[in-house]
């Protein structure tokens, strides 16, 4: 039985998909305490390994909050409170099984996402849909072998590895979610792109994470997602609050999701790479220019779009670098698109759409029969330069 502190990284990034991803995958629980005070100050390293070795709690009830401020910036607003940020609980019990409601301030219906062993459901209020994704089985057999926790000298040496690449700023004592917390402050040290850092609190007894924040370099005084505890306590979860109920006229969706394969089945073809190799493969001529607002190209691939063969080309290094997924318009695959609701933007002289928030930017546009999807960790104007110079 998957522990709380241990629950499998596939349950929390495939089920909980997008921007609840994000929040979910971060946060846990810590037990109320009223008038608790920040433990004392310890090198990060003791601090994870205090944490590490702490008693395992045995469920989860949580109440929580929830800040969705990614969208707000495009104008686009709702009434569903995974769109617009709430307030709500969270139950998790010690299978790791775990649900998640968020409750509606406008009028609408709760959402709800529940996520086990074997299926997630997303109910989405606001449109009175329940989507339901089922989970490939489990590879492993149902012996689990004991994790050795690593010494404090291990989790430092890793540490060290890290801070070439980022800087981390912790252990910080506090009281998140009204216990003794440590948190720690992560932020790229290259070609971050618009990511500021992202912040993260656990029980400073345990390790059960208590809330994860991320920023953008435009407002670091703001998050931009937030999954918060406001009130909290361990001890057995009732199986009825891991039960999601739904309308009786909710719509039903199924969503297929593509079944991992295993490493004996799965078949191994090199990438094909390069602008003259890929320009031979595709139906249309590739724009990839040497630089797209200053950044240079990185690398041309041949990729897979729903059936299409298209060309994805690279510009710059790290989350600070540009995208364009070039493929041919019309067809199956270019129909429809999400960006297609989005505000219009005139780009390389024809028009398109755009999707901009604090963490990136999207542009979306067709000419001369291809279309083109800009997208990176950027402003506007830089996605919109980046666009302009493909024609």
């Amino acid at each position: 039985m998957a522990s709380l502190r241990t629950l499998s990284s596939r349950r929390l990034l495939a089920g909980l998909g997008g921007i609840v991803v994000l929040g979910v995958a971060g946060v846990g629980v810590g037990m109320a305490v009223s008038g608790a005070n920040p433990p004392a100050p310890q090198p990060l390293a003791d601090a994870l390994h205090q944490a590490a070795t702490g008693a395992k709690p045995t469920g989860v009830t949580a109440d929580v909050t929830f800040t969705n401020n990614l969208l707000g910036s495009a104008g686009i607003t709702g009434t569903d409170p995974l769109m617009s940020g709430a307030s709500g609980r969270l139950w998790i019990d010690n299978a790791g099984n775990m649900r998640l409601e968020l409750q509606s301030t406008r009028g609408g219906l709760d959402s709800q996402i529940l996520v086990t062993d074997s299926e997630i459901t997303v109910f989405d209020g606001s449109q009175n849909t329940v989507y339901k994704f089922a989970l490939p089985a489990s590879q492993t057999t149902g012996t689990h072998t004991a994790r050795t926790v690593p010494t404090v000298e291990q989790i430092q040496s890793r540490l060290t590895g890290l801070a070439t690449h980022l800087d981390i700023v912790g252990a910080i004592p506090g009281t998140d979610g009204n216990v003794p917390s440590y948190s720690v402050k992560i932020a790229p040290k290259h070609d971050g792109g618009l990511l500021g850092d992202v912040q993260l609190a656990w029980d400073a007894s345990n390790g059960v994470p208590l809330g994860i924040s991320v920023y953008s370099t435009t407002d670091p005084s703001s998050p931009v997602l937030a999954l918060t505890v406001n009130d909290i306590a361990y001890g057995p979860v009732d199986a009825a609050a891991l039960h999601v109920t739904t309308p009786a006229n909710a719509k039903i969706v199924n969503v297929p999701v593509p079944a991992k394969q295993s490493s004996a089945t799965r078949t191994k073809t090199a990438p094909v790479t390069g602008l003259s190799a890929v320009q031979a493969q595709v139906g249309f001529t590739i724009a990839a220019p040497a630089t797209v607002d200053t950044l240079p190209r990185r690398e041309v691939r041949l990729v897979d779009w729903k059936g299409q063969k298209a060309a994805l080309v690279t510009y710059g290094q790290g989350l600070g670098g540009i995208a364009v997924l070039e493929r041919p318009a019309g067809g199956t695959a270019s129909m429809t698109s999400p960006l297609d609701q989005l505000p219009r933007v005139t780009v390389a002289g024809v028009s398109g759409h755009e999707l901009a928030t604090p963490l990136g930017t999207v542009v979306a546009f067709t000419k001369n029969g291809v279309s083109f999807t800009v997208a990176g960790s950027v402003l506007p104007l830089a996605a919109e330069t980046a666009a302009g110079g493909l024609s």
